[in-house]
């Protein structure tokens, strides 16, 4: 047993763990299916209006999201191709995927292909495992291209300005600045944090090398600049009007407060047992990684960065919309970036200790496979509203066909509306939905009221009669 890690064995395993957490997520993919309201109704928009009168409509009556609202007005719906809909979520997981393994790249670039893999499949495994949604934070589209892609983007920008430093070529301060431009404009909260990490960045820099970073000031200038497009539109004082409770900073604090207190020690038992394993992937390759100045920072400072993701995520969306509803998307979100300073926090507590030359395994091989199969035996438990086991429920969803039943009864009710004839088009109740594929928001997809918004998006959509369920 104590020979199964050395070399790069464990690395292998955990590449392996990844593809196999990756597998039922791209298959299930393909019965997935647009929802009633918000996917018909911004592809409708589209359609009538055009492009650009639609951002036009989008940026003075509703939200000044210009980047989101835009990639949602060409989206495959718009075009009546479902099947492309479909693909979105695997380009997605896969854009992930190569991201975060281009910027593990760019930052231990002497290190082997495969123990940089193991790093990124560290990430996806527990991205993938206890994601709070998987129907909102991947699979809905509108959710996944407004929070899921800009957080991609995110990760993409760290590697832009990884390769600025090494190289300090424009083209990589182009790509950043763009990239910005992109993550401000899709959503406020992935705004917040951007400007958050930049100007953290910023703050490290100067205390690490005692001078102002120019790249970063001007990267946080036009956030700034970006910010003020988005905060400032005609749409966003629209929009408040239907949250009269908003803007209630003593609230919004104590529901941020409360809601933080319920996500944070979800998700930390199987981020910290995680932790102890990317470590040692690391330490083992402790001899080919150079220092890289970004992690020159106490451990104890990235631990509270990472603790304070889900409290910047939640914060934005009480104050906007007055309640203690956290959509689960937003949560989603925050559980993504909790991910993101989890990896941090690990990346500076090796530095730390290797700068006092103090670096070696936190445990011995046996421990260490112990650790991983008790991660890996998670899988095996249920499914619960609690703490969502994905992966599992992925596979069974997969295996038992309901996800294949799923997709035959969204088509069959996709063709019995567009062939309709009578004046009132009825539907089948859904008999087999899975909660990975199908939002919780959305679980009375269809009602039997022909004004309900959701009948008029598909009725608007298809150009037939009110659409209501079948009793």
């Amino acid at each position: 047993m104590s020979k199964l890690f050395k070399g790069h064995l464990g690395s292998y395993f955990l590449v392996a763990l990844g593809v196999l957490t990756l597998l039922p997520f791209l298959i299930i993919s393909l019965y997935n299916n647009p929802i009633a309201g918000d996917d018909f109704s911004l592809a409708h928009i589209a359609r009538e209006m055009g492009f650009l009168q639609a951002q036009k409509f989008w940026y003075t009556s509703w939200t000044g999201r210009y980047f989101s609202m835009a990639l949602l007005s060409v989206t495959p719906l718009v075009f009546g191709n479902i099947f492309l809909y479909k693909v979105i979520p695997i380009a997605l997981l896969l854009l992930l995927t190569g991201a975060l393994y281009v910027l593990v790249n760019a930052l231990f670039r002497n290190m082997s292909f495969i123990d940089k893999s193991a790093i990124v499949s560290v990430f996806i495994f527990l991205f993938l495992f206890q994601l709070p949604s998987t129907a909102e934070g991947l699979f809905w589209v509108i959710g996944s291209l407004t929070y899921l892609l800009p957080s991609i983007f995110t990760i993409v920008l760290f590697f832009a300005l990884v390769r600025l430093e090494q190289t300090n070529r424009k083209i990589y301060l182009l790509a950043a600045a763009f990239l910005c431009f992109a993550i401000v404009g899709s959503n406020e909260t992935s705004m917040l944090l951007l400007l958050y990490m930049l100007l953290l960045a910023t703050g490290v820099y100067f205390i690490l090398r005692r001078k102002w970073n120019s790249h970063l000031i001007i990267l946080t200038g036009l956030s700034v600049l970006f910010a003020v497009i988005v905060l400032l539109s005609p749409g966003n004082t629209a929009r408040q009007s239907v949250f009269p409770n908003s803007h209630n900073l003593l609230y919004t604090a104590m529901q941020t407060i409360v809601l933080s207190i319920v996500y944070i020690p979800k998700w930390l038992p199987i981020i910290l047992l995680s932790a102890i394993v990317l470590y040692d992937v690391l330490s083992l390759n402790s001899d080919s990684i150079k220092s890289v100045k970004v992690f020159d920072v106490h451990p104890a400072l990235s631990f509270l960065v990472m603790l304070s993701f889900p409290v910047l995520c939640i914060f934005p969306v009480i104050w906007s919309v007055g309640n203690e509803n956290a959509y689960p998307r937003i949560i989603s979100l925050a559980y993504f970036f909790t991910l993101l300073g989890f990896v941090y926090f690990v990346f500076t507590l090796f530095f730390y200790f290797r700068k006092r030359n103090e670096v070696k395994p936190m445990v011995t091989p046996f421990v260490r496979v112990l650790i991983i199969l008790l991660v890996v035996g998670q899988v095996y438990l249920p499914h619960h509203t609690y703490h969502p086991n994905n992966i599992r429920q992925a596979y069974m969803d997969v295996v038992s066909g309901r996800a294949a039943r799923y997709n035959i009864e969204a088509e069959n009710r996709f063709k019995i509306i567009a062939s309709a004839q009578a004046d009132t088009c009825k539907v089948p109740r859904f008999k087999n939905v899975s909660s990975i594929l199908y939002p919780n928001e959305y679980s009375v997809d269809i009602t039997t009221n022909p004004k309900d918004w959701r009948n008029q998006s598909l009725s608007n959509y298809f150009g037939k009669g009110p659409v209501v369920l079948s009793n």
